[in-house]
């Protein structure tokens, strides 16, 4: 066998280097800790309210840009540069689980000057290509992950998770598969629930709980006419509106996840889940 043509995956790849942070030569993994770039990543926020506040707008437009930039170079780094940050890099993290939990939904309007919106879409197309990178584990003939360690990576560093998937699936996807991104957020989440099967048994989970929440809910609104002890006595207009916010967004993200993860139907069904 020629040894030569063996390819190593990133996760045992081994260089003799000087630590950035110790200053020794030493024989270091290519993911380690002490080799992620000092990039603090800032959360994102939603956009003002009040879209006249005019100084509110200029603070939140110079956070985007900044935001922007940082994952510019972010998708810039080569393979071992870019997963280093991906699993070490917590700044990175926080920001993206704010960017999933807060960029408007295609059901929320989103006015904004012409400059602003065009680096809020720049902002959204880059994080979905980190994500796009974060379920890949081959990108080439020479840079790739073990299916194990792909696997690990995902999952025990909660890189991705039922709730994330979801939220992608509504940011990034569309009722139909040539709408959006869908045909390829279905090859990603594809790819990800082969490696890790664990994510099947956290959507199962994941149905049952949403399931329970709809039971919440409709004794919540049912509560109006037979108060007690654990029942609010009335629905009030504003409680209205909430609820009716809460149920369009959590049934358009699951209608959304079901449209780009097909298997999600069976297990929905399974859960109970068109009975309710």
């Amino acid at each position: 066998v020629n040894m030569t043509s063996v390819k190593c995956p990133l996760d045992e790849r081994h260089v003799v280097r000087r630590n950035p942070k110790t200053g020794i030569v030493e024989d270091m993994p290519d993911l380690h800790p002490d080799l992620i770039e000092p990039v603090d990543f800032v959360a994102y926020s939603p956009p003002p309210s009040d879209a006249s506040d005019e100084a509110s707008l200029a603070e939140w437009s110079e956070r985007l840009s900044s935001i922007d930039e940082d994952l510019k170079w972010l998708l810039s780094q080569n393979y071992s540069q870019f997963w280093c940050q991906a699993i070490f890099d917590n700044s990175l993290k926080s920001f993206l689980d704010s960017y999933l939990m807060f960029a408007p939904r295609s059901w929320v309007g989103l006015s904004l000057p012409s400059h602003t919106q065009a680096v809020h879409r720049s902002v959204h197309r880059r994080v979905f290509m980190v994500f796009v990178r974060m379920t890949t584990n081959r990108e080439s003939e020479d840079d790739f992950l073990s299916d194990n360690a792909f696997a690990d990576i995902l999952y025990e560093n909660f890189l991705l998770d039922i709730p994330k998937m979801m939220d992608l699936c509504v940011l990034f996807g569309g009722r139909e598969p040539q709408q959006g991104n869908t045909q390829l957020l279905t090859k990603m989440l594809n790819n990800v629930f082969l490696k890790q099967p664990k994510y099947t048994e956290d959507l199962q989970h994941s149905a049952e709980a949403v399931l329970s929440a709809f039971d919440k809910l409709k004794e919540k609104v049912l509560s109006g006419g037979h108060p007690s002890d654990t029942q609010i006595d009335s629905v009030e207009r504003s409680d209205a509106a909430d609820l009716i916010n809460y149920l369009i967004d959590i049934g358009r993200t699951l209608l959304a996840f079901m449209h780009v993860y097909h298997p999600s139907t069976h297990i929905f069904h399974c859960a109970g889940f068109t009975k309710q």
